[in-house]
């Protein structure tokens, strides 16, 4: 089944309509900055419901957002909820945000090399999100190799889209996945990656934005909202 582009049109919404605070100022100011970054978000399922706040408040902020689905994860429901709680019409939202779908990593990959790039240039679209990207990377149909070529190509056109100013917010769960060797293609994917953010719980239990740095330095920064 082919992958396609689907969008909608809506005019900007003015921020002074924001009624609470950003779910992580330093995600926002990353994800909306002039420069491109590759930003990762990894964790329990909690990260696309959090992934959706982050793409609503960049749109609030006057942005398009183009979404590459490679989970079937993209909740209109849950986003038209958090359109509720900030006490704006969903379809302020929704019409500025453009989906893709794709099923197995060889869609995903003619997606993100081949498409995205002329269709971000046609909507004016600078800001992206990838929610799941490994997903269909870990179908055992595919073989290893194929998976590693594929993910470098995805990777390589990543940074291309970073170099001409693209921010790209990459989600994926964090788990373990058999045969143990495809694991590395989290490793790979992550250590390519401008900025890690890891969402799990605190001390307390509550699920909160970790930052990592350098790999495996790990702080809990306070400008960082307890989600």
């Amino acid at each position: 089944m082919p992958v396609q582009l689907n969008h909608h049109r809506r005019p900007v919404l003015s921020t002074s309509k924001l009624s609470m605070g950003l779910p992580s100022e330093e995600i926002i100011q990353s994800f909306t900055g002039t420069s491109g970054k590759l930003l990762f978000l990894y964790g329990d399922s909690n990260i696309f419901k959090l992934s959706f706040r982050i793409a609503a408040f960049s749109i609030i902020k006057g942005n398009i957002v183009t979404v590459v689905d490679g989970c079937n994860q993209f909740d209109v429901h849950a986003f038209s909820l958090f359109a509720h709680r900030l006490k704006i019409k969903p379809n302020f939202l929704l019409q500025r945000i453009f989906i893709s779908r794709g099923f197995t990593c060889y869609q995903i990959e003619q997606t993100i090399t081949h498409k995205l790039p002329n269709f971000l240039a046609k909507i004016h679209s600078r800001n992206v999100l990838i929610l799941g990207l490994l997903d269909t990377f870990y179908d055992e149909q595919v073989p290893i190799q194929d998976a590693k070529r594929i993910l470098g190509n995805v990777t390589f056109s990543l940074n291309k889209l970073k170099s001409d100013g693209i921010s790209l917010l990459i989600t994926c769960p964090e788990r373990t996945v058999i045969p143990k060797q495809r694991n590395q293609l989290f490793t790979a994917l992550k250590d390519s990656m401008d900025k890690v953010y890891r969402l799990s719980n605190n001390k307390e239990g509550k699920p909160e934005i970790f930052i990592e740095i350098n790999k495996s330095r790990q702080v809990a920064g306070n400008s960082l909202l307890n989600y």
